[in-house]
């Protein structure tokens, strides 16, 4: 063997036990006891985990808010972004195509793959972003299935942006990925009660960052959840519900599972942990995000959700700015652009707050954070296991070592951290991809461009729902 790990405790979505991990070629080649290697790393009091996936991120792409016309760059490119992630254990990111007015979404998988291929320092995959519904994009879903992606991503909302789905050509698109083993992302909030709101506050000079949260009642996001189940229900598509924040959408998310509905719920650390009063401090418009952050009845509600496997994916929703860039919102929130970074503390947050704290399930954490993204997005077994043949993408953990949070110790281009402050238990030691150490201690090992695109496969979404 090129490598073998040895004396550390192997997580995976099943179980957990003691066993060498070989590594030969950059894959997992033998699972067993006492294998013979090259090199030897010594796993002593550590846990193992698959790499995990942040399956929802968004590196150097363009976000609108008012305060820069044509709109704002985030301000991670996929060589920081990725770099970060490889500090926090992130092995693969998938991150989203922007599409352009004309053009069409081959084009845009191409131009995007151009912007990551010499940057991503670990492997990633994309969602393909549908914004103009102008063309014959349903034409295009079999190949683009075909070609490596299998997710497709509309917005409910941004009607001003010209980017919000209509109900017709979302039950389209949930029809045609079926065909084909596609998955439909949705971004569910109520476009025109969202605009609604907006124009209401800023008629009665109600911009602070608190009103971005009261701009988005938790209705908003209910409301487009029970619409989009009802079309996945009614066409028999898969739907992969992102970045969900309320108790009202859990429990509609509750009922169509219950149902047997191919429906798929993600929340984000940031909902988990914060709660609106964050918009109340002198620096809350750093935390605008969409949607918003909410109260600790909804934050609660997520915590059971996860505990009852109504929530199938943990993901970051990563998307920085600079304090600069936020700052130029003039504390309006109607202004600011939206969007945190997380890339970098998806793992040890999730598992200091829900391992220690909320006694969750290691094996459970090994679902949201690898196995689940991997099934649903049709990585699997090439990601998101612990098993021969997959890849050797793996995150040596050390259980003891405590850290406070801090910006100045983390590495996203951006100087500021949500979770500024919290003490956490538990982070990574070593991140290895595809058989490569890249990350040990603060100290980087790759290379910039290193990280490869994976393909994905199509999915039989009634098999994921039925956990087979």
């Amino acid at each position: 063997m090129d490598t073998v790990i040895k004396n550390g405790t192997i997580v995976t979505h099943r179980r957990t036990f003691r066993s060498d991990i070989g590594i030969r070629a950059g894959k997992i080649a033998r699972i067993a006891e006492s294998i013979p290697g090259k090199k030897i790393i010594d796993a002593s009091g550590m846990l193992i985990f698959p790499g995990i996936i942040d399956a929802h991120t968004h590196m150097e792409t363009l976000v609108f808010a008012e305060s820069c016309g044509k709109g704002i760059i985030s301000s991670d490119d996929f060589y920081t972004g990725t770099r970060a992630a490889a500090a926090g254990g992130v092995t693969t990111i998938i991150d989203f195509t922007i599409q352009n007015k004309g053009e069409s979404l081959k084009d845009s998988i191409i131009r995007r793959k151009r912007q990551a291929d010499k940057k991503v320092y670990i492997d990633y995959s994309l969602h393909c972003n549908i914004t103009d519904f102008d063309g014959n994009f349903l034409e295009e879903i079999s190949s683009i299935i075909e070609s490596g992606i299998s997710g497709f991503k509309v917005f409910m909302a941004y009607r001003n942006d010209e980017i919000m789905v209509s109900d017709e050509n979302l039950r389209l698109l949930l029809a045609e990925t079926r065909k084909y083993g596609g998955v439909v992302q949705v971004h569910a909030e109520n476009g025109f009660l969202l605009d609604y709101f907006v124009d209401k506050f800023r008629e009665e000079g109600k911009s602070k960052p608190i009103f971005h949260a009261k701009s988005r009642p938790d209705y908003v996001e209910e409301e487009a959840v029970v619409r989009a189940i009802k079309l996945a229900e009614e066409t028999d598509g898969g739907l992969y519900l992102v970045h969900l924040s309320t108790e009202k959408s859990i429990e509609a998310v509750r009922w169509a599972k219950q149902k047997s509905i191919k429906v798929f719920a993600e929340t984000c650390p940031q909902y988990l942990l914060l709660n609106e009063g964050v918009y109340e401090r002198e620096n809350g418009r750093y935390y605008i995000t969409s949607p918003p952050l909410r109260g600790d009845n909804d934050r609660e509600a997520l915590w059971k959700g996860i505990e009852d496997g109504i929530i199938d994916v943990i993901a970051t929703d990563h998307c920085p700015f600079t304090c600069a860039q936020k700052d130029g919102g003039e504390n309006i929130f109607f202004k600011i652009p939206n969007g945190l970074p997380g890339v970098e503390t998806l793992l040890p947050t999730m598992y200091s707050e829900g391992v220690i704290k909320r006694g969750l399930e290691l094996t459970q954490l090994v679902k949201l954070l690898c196995y689940n993204p991997a099934r649903i997005f049709g990585l699997y077994p090439k990601k998101g296991a612990i098993e021969e043949g997959s890849d050797a993408d793996l995150v040596i953990f050390n259980l003891e070592e405590e850290m406070t949070m801090s910006a100045s110790s983390l590495h996203s281009n951006t100087v500021f951290s949500p979770y500024e402050g919290l003490k956490i238990k538990g982070i990574p030691e070593i991140t290895i991809s595809r058989g490569e150490i890249i990350y040990e201690r603060e100290k980087f090992f790759g290379e910039k461009g290193r990280g490869q695109f994976v393909k994905a496969k199509p999915t039989i979404q009634s098999e994921i729902v039925q956990g087979t």
